[in-house]
């Protein structure tokens, strides 16, 4: 609903299957021409399943082997190990 997307508010189910709606061009693609070829076209919804997926068990809690809880930091010194761009 509009009310959810304006809140931000989303359910793991809500953000497991807008992940597999993402993924259903590459599906596709290996579907109609086989995995030997594929294109690159994929590569940006690869990084926003990326994304959501990290967030999903580092900030949401949606881990189901870590739990709940949020393991992602923000800041942090990048030449200690930390990413700079999440």
């Amino acid at each position: 609903s509009e009310e959810r997307l304006e809140s931000g508010l989303y359910s793991r189910s809500y953000l497991e299957n807008q992940m597999a709606v993402a993924l259903g061009g590459r599906v596709a693609e290996e579907v109609i021409f086989g995995q030997e070829n594929v294109t690159t076209g994929a590569s940006n919804d690869f990084m926003q399943v990326s994304r959501v997926a990290r967030q999903m068990v580092e900030r949401f809690g949606f881990s189901k082997k870590i739990g709940q809880v949020a393991i992602g930091g923000g800041g942090g010194n990048p030449f200690l190990g930390q990413q700079v761009n999440r």
